[in-house]
């Protein structure tokens, strides 16, 4: 009796398991990219600076232009609003009149003039603004003008130098590249031994961006390689160095596996004397190559 309910309660505890549908979550598996599929190559002419600015602003031409114009179209909105506007202007232009005309009374002068002034300067900003003028728009050229200098005139000086002087010594930038699409960079620059401790020149690195999504793939340790080939077979430079934030551990570890050696602090007494340069919470890291 008591092995048949055994063997009873054994066949019903398998068909209650036979009836479940046992789902396991599927596994997400890594991809890894390899970073040799990128295109890594140096900024050799002027129409290239535009797109690499364009990468660092996080913005096109276009971008900062409909950001002038919906910008302005806030202020225009409403005649309501022109009219706050132009009143600011007005009264801002007063507030400058008053300003000047206090410095011209404690001066021992009359404050005509500044109050002149003020009258004048407040009438052609209020003007200004009551005719939608407050924001400027730029042109398409001015638009990317101002990304170029902004975010790309080291660089572009650089360019300058080396057509004219053949300069070694002028800002360089190494770019890498998924397609047409600029997705990391790094400048760097060929600095002199003179006003630092190191005995030779060597390759200053800095400004180094990697595009948010494409982040912990090696594309920034693949920047830092290839700037050392190309260095060491452009210029015989045998040594890299680098300043970065104290409190930056990403950067740090980053360069760490890239084979820079600990960082040295630029902040402390006697830096300037060792490394040519003193910023407080910040530190020098040097690899050999």
């Amino acid at each position: 009796m008591l092995l048949r309910l055994c063997l009873s309660n054994l066949l019903l505890l398998t068909v209650s398991v036979s009836s479940f549908t046992l789902n396991f979550p599927s596994l997400n598996v890594l991809k890894t990219i390899s970073t040799s599929s990128y295109q890594y190559s140096i900024i050799d002419d002027e129409p290239s600076v535009l797109p690499l600015s364009e990468f660092r602003a996080g913005k096109t031409s276009s971008d900062l232009i409909a950001s002038q114009v919906s910008k302005s179209s806030s202020y225009n909105a409403t005649p309501s609003k022109r009219l706050k506007s132009t009143a600011s202007g007005v009264g801002a232009g007063l507030i400058v009149g008053l300003f000047l005309s206090g410095l011209e009374f404690g001066s021992g002068s009359p404050p005509t003039s500044g109050l002149y002034i003020g009258l004048i300067s407040g009438t052609l900003i209020g003007l200004n603004n009551l005719l939608g003028l407050r924001v400027y728009v730029m042109s398409p050229s001015e638009a990317k003008n101002r990304l170029i200098q902004d975010y790309g005139s080291g660089v572009l000086s650089g360019l300058v130098l080396r057509s004219d002087v053949d300069d070694i010594k002028g800002d360089r930038c190494m770019t890498c590249k998924d397609g047409e699409r600029i997705i990391g960079c790094v400048d760097f620059v060929i600095r002199s031994p003179r006003g630092s401790k190191l005995s030779r020149e060597h390759v200053h690195l800095k400004n180094m961006i990697v595009d948010e999504s494409y982040r912990r793939r090696g594309v920034g340790r693949k920047l830092i390689e290839e700037v050392e080939k190309y260095t060491r077979k452009t210029f015989g430079t045998t040594l890299l160095s680098l300043e970065v934030d104290d409190d930056n551990d990403k950067a740090i570890g980053l360069y760490r596996k890239s084979g820079f050696g600990e960082p040295e602090s630029i902040g402390g007494l006697g830096s300037k004397s060792k490394y040519g340069v003193f910023v407080v919470g910040r530190s020098v890291m040097m690899k050999s190559i």
